[in-house]
């Protein structure tokens, strides 16, 4: 009879594990720009968004902080933003979709390369860094 038990609680363990690695499966962050290449002089949105991608609301760990830096040629950019959230509560549901949840931010590069965008999530759980690079050519 205890055996029994033993695997009943490994089994609800184990449901309860591959349903919280399926919800949290679900939900990506990415930075999204409008187009993969530009020319010089030629100013780059970026965007810090999260994605949905199962047809509920799951959720997601409140974030306190974001940072965003900008770095042509693997050189820093003096440039920079930031912004302190003070989340309503640790845990919210996010919609179906995509959702910005950073303001977008603005860049126009001087010189040709790559332009690498880094945000960077700090959370409850830790930080979470997400990377995007674009080319930029010469005209």
């Amino acid at each position: 009879m205890e055996t029994l038990r033993k695997h009943r609680v490994l089994l609800a363990l184990s449901l309860l594990l591959v349903s919280i690695i399926i919800l949290y499966s679900g939900l990506k962050l990415k930075v999204q720009t409008d187009k993969p290449s530009y020319m010089i002089n030629e100013t780059i949105t970026a965007e810090l968004t999260l994605v949905n991608q199962m047809p509920f609301p799951l959720p997601y760990t409140a974030y306190t902080k974001i940072d965003a830096e900008v770095y042509v040629n693997g050189e820093k950019d003096n440039k920079g933003w930031g912004a302190f959230v003070t989340p309503a509560s640790q845990i919210f549901l996010v919609p179906r979709g995509e959702h910005n949840i950073f303001m977008p931010i603005k860049y126009t590069p001087k010189e040709a390369g790559v332009v690498e965008f880094v945000f960077k999530i700090y959370s409850s759980g830790g930080v979470k860094t997400i990377r995007k690079m674009v080319e930029v050519v010469d005209s």
